[in-house]
């Protein structure tokens, strides 16, 4: 429980860092972009804890709503932008299974 209620901003990172490998490494994204399978033309929405207007790895953000009772459309807790960047990061590092979404 003590996990959920963190007070700390993005203390949850550390578990991310514990992955040797990118996502899209373990999942096998290459396969589905050496057939041009990228995400081009798909529009997608992801209903979460928010996402910064302006992250680098994000070019294409058309709109933030906020669903919650959050006085902020960014990502205090860095679910929303994991899950986002999962989707749709175009940050070379760190490509998402569609970057052209």
């Amino acid at each position: 429980t003590a996990f959920w209620q963190s007070t700390g901003r993005h203390n949850s990172r550390r578990l991310l860092r514990a992955v040797p490998r990118q996502i899209t490494t373990i999942l096998q994204a290459e396969v589905l972009w050496q057939r041009d399978i990228t995400g081009a033309g798909i529009k997608v929405a992801i209903f979460d804890t928010g996402l910064s207007k302006n992250h680098p790895h994000f070019r294409k953000i058309r709109e933030r709503t906020n669903w919650t009772n959050e006085r902020t459309l960014d990502d205090g807790l860095g679910h929303g932008t994991f899950v986002a960047g999962v989707v749709a990061s175009t940050h070379r590092m760190c490509l998402g299974l569609a970057p052209d979404a």
